[in-house]
């Protein structure tokens, strides 16, 4: 089957190559030969919903069959990755691999985006996890992620609800909403959505939303966990943390940034339950507010429309009956 499906794409009108997704045949055909082909330059799309372990629910309990991995350490996927507004759900892995997620490691000219992914469980030793990519460069546009992301041994490590390491110049998150859990033992930088930035990384987080849970130790962030190394930046626009999290040290938006050549921007985005960040030592600009005073009970349905003082009700964010604002473009989901 893998051999067939390098053979079995169109032509689109720039004379680039689409590959089509119908089935978990099809899908698990893709993540066997981007073991050794990046795509770049190439489209994939899915065609429909992908069930991997049909009448699976999510748990530590192995089903049928567990997940193969997107991409690969030497090999990140490098193409578009387009789920048309299609689900992939009952994903479970159980990793040793450095790298734990949907996509093991992507390249900076890789794009994902229009998909969600629910109802999978992702158990890892890895150094780096996160339910869609264990490293990521690139962009990601419009996913949504409920999954479970559990690290199962102490030390070093950085886990985020979406991504466990920005790796490479750049990378952007638009549309993006986290409300999974991640859980992490021993030293770990987690964040709702990224756990870490590696060294000279740009991030830009926009319209984005943390509504899960984080179960960790120490420099846990509502959307990142660590601006790790020197010269990394990141900035937040119109992003809303409203998880919870249990941990000794964290931060709303942010847990801590190491070296004073990290920058942090932060634009119109709320934190509840805590301050901003932890442990500041770069520079920070923008309007930022951390809201202490409120309970995320005290955000859900009407409770939550007075945020229209930081967010956009107009164009971005929308109230919901029981649960916190949402994104405008889940808000049908």
């Amino acid at each position: 089957m893998v051999e067939g499906f390098h053979k079995n794409y169109t032509l689109d009108e720039g004379g680039k190559r689409v590959y089509t997704i119908a089935t978990a045949d099809d899908l698990l055909a893709f993540a066997k030969l981007s073991g050794s082909m990046s795509f770049a330059d190439c489209t994939v799309k899915l065609a429909a919903d992908i069930e991997w372990n049909p009448g699976w629910t999510a748990s530590a309990e192995a089903p049928t069959k567990a997940w193969t991995q997107i991409g690969s350490a030497s090999v990140p996927f490098a193409g578009t990755f387009d789920g048309q507004g299609h689900t992939v759900s009952g994903v479970y892995m159980n990793t040793t691999a450095q790298y734990a997620g949907l996509f093991r490691k992507t390249a900076v000219t890789a794009v994902l985006k229009d998909f969600r992914l629910e109802n999978s469980y992702f158990r890892t030793t890895a150094a780096y996890g996160g339910s869609i990519a264990g490293a990521f460069a690139g962009t990601a546009e419009k996913i949504y992620s409920n999954a479970t992301v559990h690290k199962t041994t102490s030390g070093n490590s950085r886990f985020g609800g979406l991504f466990g390491n920005v790796e490479g110049a750049s990378a952007s998150l638009t549309d993006c909403w986290f409300d999974g859990t991640v859980s992490a033992i021993g030293n770990s930088y987690v964040g709702g959505l990224i756990g870490s930035l590696d060294t000279s990384c740009s991030v830009t987080v926009t319209n984005c939303l943390f509504s899960g849970s984080i179960n960790a130790s120490n420099q846990v962030g509502g959307i990142c966990g660590y601006a790790f190394a020197a010269n990394s930046n990141i900035t937040f626009t119109q992003t809303l943390a409203a998880g919870v999290i249990s941990a000794s040290q964290w931060g709303g938006l942010i847990a801590g940034r190491q070296t004073a050549s990290s920058v942090l921007t932060a634009n119109h985005s709320v934190s509840v339950g805590s301050a901003k960040w932890y442990g500041n030592s770069g520079a920070y600009s923008g309007n930022a507010v951390n809201v202490s005073s409120k309970t995320l009970d005290q955000l859900k349905g009407e409770g939550g429309a007075w945020l229209a003082t930081w967010l956009d009700f107009e164009n971005v964010w929308q109230i919901r009956d029981g649960a916190v604002p949402v994104l405008k473009c889940f808000a049908s989901k």
